[in-house]
């Protein structure tokens, strides 16, 4: 099983093909059983997530710590 942590701590821009490689990433870690979480993610780009309802698609963390905690 494939677990994966995302951390956007250092991003401040978030490209539509970037958001289609998150999807296509998402896509393949499911198809073997696996997880992928992201986290760090700011206020602006967390609005692109909630705008285009990838917040529902993805397993979203305040803090990388939190997210590992899950794990």
């Amino acid at each position: 099983r494939v677990q994966l942590l995302l951390t956007f701590k250092n991003v401040e821009h978030l490209s539509s093909a970037a958001l289609g490689m998150l999807i296509t990433l998402h896509n393949k870690v499911k198809e073997t059983d696996g997880r992928l979480m992201l986290s760090d993610i700011n206020p602006q780009i967390y609005q692109v997530f909630e705008i285009t309802k990838l917040d529902r698609l993805f397993e979203i963390h305040p803090t990388a710590q939190q997210a590992l905690g899950t794990a």
